[in-house]
């Protein structure tokens, strides 16, 4: 699979394509949604075939396939794209929740990764998005409250201010040099 990806790549350059071509009906969703056409996108066919939530998430598994099995690189200009269009522009809810859960798992991979240049792009894109006034938080949906959860624990790990220590039963337990330690169990991402 990696090097079929890989291959895909180098040969037609997959990434440029993919989002270029997801750029492409992202656009072209917004004007039909802004003349009017399209009032409804649950239940809209796309192009006569499928429905916007199908497109989405069809975009969403494969960029999730592409981090755990290929080297490609989804670069800070791809999360921004995304997050641009599907979070702080979304034109549905389930769109933003698509791009949290994608980032969260984004980020969490990238913390197991042995490759820091991904991690320090989310790291970097984050930063500075979070710095941004014009996000207003009060309606997050626990997608994004999960996200940003799953980023504190990478940038803490990067900066080793926080050392995790799985445990048996799914648990972690992550240190903080402060000596403060918590919990989170990993079946239901809660803190205990």
């Amino acid at each position: 699979r990696r090097l079929a990806l890989e291959t895909l790549d180098e040969e037609e350059n997959f990434m440029v394509v993919f989002f270029d071509t997801f750029r492409a009906y992202v656009e072209e969703v917004q004007e039909l949604v802004a003349n009017g056409t399209i009032t409804d996108l649950d239940n809209y066919l796309m192009n006569g075939h499928k429905t916007h939530r199908e497109f989405m998430n069809e975009r969403f598994e494969l960029l999730q396939f592409i981090i755990e099995h290929s080297n490609l690189v989804v670069g800070i200009h791809h999360i921004e794209f995304l997050w641009n269009t599907t979070v702080a522009n979304r034109l549905t809810v389930q769109d933003g929740q698509s791009t949290l859960k994608w980032l969260k798992f984004a980020v969490e991979a990238s913390s197991k990764s042995s490759s820091s240049a991904f991690a320090e792009q989310l790291c970097s894109f984050f930063a500075n998005t979070m710095a941004e006034p014009s996000i207003s938080y009060e309606n997050w949906i626990l997608e994004g409250f999960e996200c940003f959860q799953s980023l504190f624990v990478l940038v803490n790990e990067r900066k080793f201010w926080l050392q995790k220590e799985p445990r048996l039963g799914g648990s972690t337990v992550m240190n903080l040099p402060s000596g403060v330690t918590f919990v989170t169990n990993s079946a239901n991402g809660s803190n205990l």
